[in-house]
Order: structure tokens, then sequence, then C-alpha cells
């Protein structure tokens, strides 16, 4: 008898790994329902965006694409029939696409809109 037969005869081991895949299915579809709204143009809370809301969605977007580094994988069943394969390059993707958006939310953070320079405060010796 193997070793996973003989966990699952004693219950131990099986649930954390599932415990664990609830939890990211959980966190991917909370993600997915809120790109679902900006997709249609409204915010979190399922009120319509503001302009400004907008262009910043538009500007995330579009520096997304340059942080991806090119074309998405094409994942369809009829293009790659492994289905480990599949899921395996979907969950790359994905974390590509995560990648992406937090260097872009980086680069908002660091470039700002106060353009100037630094005074020191009192006298220089």
């Amino acid at each position: 008898m193997s070793a996973a037969a003989k966990r699952s005869e004693e219950g131990d081991g099986g649930g954390s790994r599932k415990s664990g895949a609830a939890k990211r299915r959980r966190k991917a579809a909370a993600r997915a329902s809120v790109s679902e709204l900006r997709e249609k143009g409204l915010n979190p809370d399922g009120l319509p965006m503001t302009e400004e809301e907008l262009a910043t969605r538009d500007r995330v977007k579009e520096r997304t694409k340059v942080y991806m580094g090119g074309e998405r994988v094409n994942t369809k069943r009829n293009v790659v029939t492994n289905p480990k394969l599949r899921e395996k390059l979907d969950r790359l993707e994905g974390r590509i696409k995560d990648a992406a958006e937090m260097n872009v939310a980086r680069e908002e953070m660091l470039l700002t809109e106060e353009v100037g320079y630094l005074e020191a405060e009192g006298e220089m010796e």
C-alpha cells in the first residue's frame, strides 16, 4: 500500500491541500469579480466610475501590457490537449499578470504628479 493511500485511510494529510486550493479558488473568484466590475465601468462598490478612475483604469491596462512581455499563451483545449500542462500554463500566465499589475502599481507610486525640486529647510553653510 502506498504512503498516500495510508494517509487517506488514516485521514491524515489530505485536508490541508484541499483547503489551500479552495482558498486560492475563492481569491481568484473575488479577483475576477472585481476585474469584471472594472471592465463594465463600475468601481468595487458597484457605482459608476468617475472620469479619473476610467482614465486610471485605461492607463493601468496599457502599462500592464508592457510589463506582460508579449502575447498570452493560447491554452484552449484544441491547442493544448494535456490538462495538466494547460492548468500549469494558466497558473503561470496568472502569475505573470499579477506581477505586471504589481509593477504598474509600483510605477504609479514612484511617478508623482508634482514636478519641482527639493529645497533645504534653513540656511546652508
